[in-house]
């Protein structure tokens, strides 16, 4: 990890991450969730910029994060900004969280933990 990714900026609300060989720093808020993909991480965003894949794994992410309060791991390959959660979506015996239009997939090991938070949050 590079001293730019271990974010001087995160007390600025915002993160760097390295993409296509340079560094981009993002608003914390501008964050809508994040999907882990074996070694890299899409971040999806706010904004004209939808989608920045990162060349770290999302436990890496995680921990450059370092889950501040307004973000929560609701699956192995998931997380996801509370601020931006709409609802709780059931589709069969699935549960999704509503994050903007996306639908993000809930662990049911998780499920009980993020109703309570969410019911906390808003």
């Amino acid at each position: 990890m590079t001293i730019m990714e271990n974010n001087s900026f995160k007390d600025q609300g915002m993160i760097t991450f390295r993409h296509n060989g340079k560094y981009s720093s993002i608003k914390l808020d501008d964050i809508l969730f994040l999907e882990g993909s074996g070694n890299y991480t899409n971040v999806y965003l706010n904004g004209e910029q939808k989608l920045l894949m990162v060349c770290r794994r999302l436990n890496i992410c995680r921990k450059m994060l370092n889950i501040e309060c307004s973000f929560f791991q609701c699956h192995r390959s998931y997380i996801v900004s509370l601020n931006k959660v709409r609802g709780i979506l059931e589709k069969k015996r699935h549960k999704y969280l509503d994050v903007q239009g996306y639908k993000v997939p809930v662990a049911r090991a998780k499920l009980k933990e993020v109703l309570t938070i969410l019911n906390k949050w808003c």
